[in-house]
């Protein structure tokens, strides 16, 4: 784990998550199951291109991060040593110098430094490729996708930001929060600071703490249509969940 980083992208890891399974969930509808993929570039131009049973689809793809197992180490997609390390041809992309002038403006280290080190531990260079990810969540917005993937035999992953879908991606949607609920916020550092950092993805909807009926703490999330759900959550001395409950969904009265 890296703290800044981690920090960040948990304020977004709710929305985040959810909308990244969408669009896996997507893929899988399009292409079939066993879709595969390859990273290609032509002229300065990147892409991953995704092939299965039922057709391909492509993206554009930018490179901003990679995390390496040995030394435990993320790189930043702008530094030299990037550039000249084993990354699959990939150029840098605006968006790594986008997050680093963001981490300049907050004062956070962990987007400024070149090279950042990581405690090393079981599924840690992951961890670190989706932190990365959900933090670019939270400085570009809701409409970012991106995956981190294997780009060598050393164990280093890699996080892309991927636009510019050869087919239109699906709407994001209450629905898909709802549903992924328990589990996505069962993995949250902080659960009060990453729900409250739905409404920092969607200044359409509202995020409300309401008075709970069982448990500590209540919010009622409502989308642009005005459908919501109500959750509740109990946490322990160090703000970990304990127990959770949610209701919905709804529609408020007037709409």
């Amino acid at each position: 784990m890296i703290p800044d980083i981690r920090r960040v992208g948990q304020h977004a890891t709710l929305y985040a998550t959810a909308r990244n399974e969408q669009i896996i969930d997507f893929i899988i509808d399009q292409l079939g199951e066993g879709w595969q993929y390859n990273i290609e570039s032509y002229g300065g131009i990147h892409r991953f291109v995704f092939k299965g049973p039922k057709g391909e689809l492509t993206a554009n793809a930018h490179l901003i991060a990679s995390v390496a197992e040995d030394p435990p180490t993320l790189l930043w997609r702008w530094s030299g040593q990037a550039q000249e390390g084993n990354t699959a041809g990939l150029n840098v992309s605006n968006a790594a110098e986008a997050m680093r002038k963001w981490g300049l403006q907050q004062d956070l280290p962990g987007f400024v430094n070149q090279e950042v080190p990581y405690q090393p531990g079981e599924d840690a260079v992951t961890s670190v490729a989706g932190d990365v990810g959900d933090a670019a969540f939270e400085i570009f917005g809701p409409q970012t996708v991106f995956l981190y993937v294997p780009i060598n035999q050393s164990g280093t992953f890699a996080t892309f930001l991927l636009d510019g879908f050869s087919i239109p991606m699906p709407e994001m949607t209450i629905e898909e929060i709802f549903v992924k609920w328990d589990r996505i916020l069962s993995q949250c550092d902080d659960p009060a600071w990453s729900i409250e950092g739905i409404s920092h993805m969607r200044p359409d909807w509202r995020v409300e703490e309401i008075e709970p009926e069982e448990y500590q703490r209540a919010w009622r999330i409502v989308d642009e249509k005005g459908r919501y759900f109500e959750a509740e959550l109990t946490v322990n001395r160090e703000e970990r969940y304990m127990s959770l409950s949610k209701k919905g969904l709804f529609t408020e009265e007037g709409t």
